[in-house]
């Protein structure tokens, strides 16, 4: 990875992005063809299986990988000659080659590899999440920051991943993960909890999550508190998730999407400005999600003591029919179609069909603001 480097010395491009399931997606061409990557802090630099036959590359070896399922995996090594941003072009990338298949099936998205911060480093990079659109440019000072602009430093890992410094309720937790790659908010590990205020209320959420190589069965508890990052950046009761699952704490596009965030490789800072909240409320929700299953659709995830847990539906129940929609035998594409209808934000009446054994359960649920009802807070 020393010998990376990006060509030319003076550049600023603008290009746009998708987001899609909650994760940022831009185009990068190889070998004058353009794929879908997404765009991970988190990460280093992968390529599908798929694409490896179409392009050109050198074999330098092997890695292993251990993602924060604790799951490790051995992934092959190899060298592009180039790859090239917007315009901007990366030299002498360094990369590995893995079957992203599942991780696509899960997260119904389209895509060929993930940009890693191997090669985010060699640039600074503004997001601006309310326009689509990513800055990368070689100068920080050729970007606009807007007058509430906040900052903060970071540590960078052999990798590039930018490390910060986290605390909440006023007591120090160690460093988190900056990750553009997550789709979640402030998601920390289940140990740090005993400094959280626990005369808290929690949201608790049963189910599975997908990680990169592996389905975990977890459980996550969400409440209000203090948080701060760095020295000076202190965000009074916002909401933080503890999970179980978690080796190390992640700060993910959710939070991000808040703010135009710039990444500074250069001077290891970070920059949030232009504070915009979303008005769409996280918890807002009927209390379950799907998750396509061995060839069915069935419910992935509960929260407790929300409307789809007081009717008594539970983990793993088929779903067999969604307001009029009948999802029997449907294909792993149906069920992504399913999904882009949005029918778990829209309207807030849904009926429900399950099957459990040989028995059909119909329920009528309510959706309702987790936020307002168990922890009893406007957020």
């Amino acid at each position: 990875m020393e010998q990376e480097t990006i060509n030319p010395n003076s550049f600023k491009q603008e290009i746009p992005f998708r987001d899609e399931q909650g994760l940022i997606i831009i185009d990068v061409l190889i070998d004058n063809k353009v794929y879908n990557f997404i765009f991970d802090s988190g990460a280093s630099t992968i390529l599908d299986d798929d694409i490896v036959e179409s392009i050109n590359y050198e074999k330098i070896g092997i890695q292993k990988h251990k993602g924060t399922s604790r799951k490790k995996k051995i992934l092959k090594m190899i060298k592009l000659d180039s790859l090239s941003i917007g315009g901007v072009r990366f030299s002498s990338i360094v990369a590995s080659i893995t079957d992203l298949e599942t991780l696509k099936e899960k997260f119904c998205l389209d895509f060929d590899g993930i940009i890693g911060a191997n090669v985010m480093s060699k640039a600074v990079w503004q997001i601006d999440y309310s326009r689509k659109i990513i800055i990368l440019t070689d100068s920080k000072d050729s970007l606009h920051q807007s007058i509430d602009a906040k900052s903060f430093y970071f540590n960078a890992t052999g990798k590039g991943t930018p490390m910060l410094s986290l605390s909440i309720n006023g007591q120090y937790i160690g460093e988190g993960q900056f990750d553009t790659g997550s789709n979640g908010g402030i998601d920390l590990p289940e140990k740090d909890i005993v400094t959280a205020d626990t005369t808290n209320a929690f949201i608790v959420k049963h189910g599975f999550s997908s990680g990169l190589f592996a389905d975990r069965l977890e459980s996550s508890r969400t409440t209000i508190a203090n948080f701060k990052i760095g020295s000076n950046f202190e965000l009074e009761n916002t909401l933080v998730t503890f999970n179980k699952v978690l080796p190390y704490a992640i700060i993910g596009n959710k939070f991000m999407r808040d703010y135009v965030v710039t990444i500074d490789w250069k001077y290891q800072e970070i920059v949030l400005s232009s504070f915009k909240p979303n008005k769409e409320r996280r918890y807002h929700t009927f209390g379950f999600s799907p998750s396509f299953k061995d060839g069915i659709i069935v419910i992935g995830s509960i929260y407790k003591n929300s409307s789809a847990d007081r009717e008594g539906l539970k983990i793993n129940d088929q779903i067999v029919q969604i307001n009029t929609i009948d999802c029997r035998g449907v294909t792993h594409t149906n069920y992504c179609e399913l999904l882009k209808k949005d029918l778990l934000k829209n309207g807030n009446e849904l009926t429900i069909t399950v099957k459990r054994g040989d028995k059909e359960l119909t329920r009528i649920l309510m959706k309702q603001d987790l936020i307002k009802d168990i922890l009893n807070a406007e957020y």
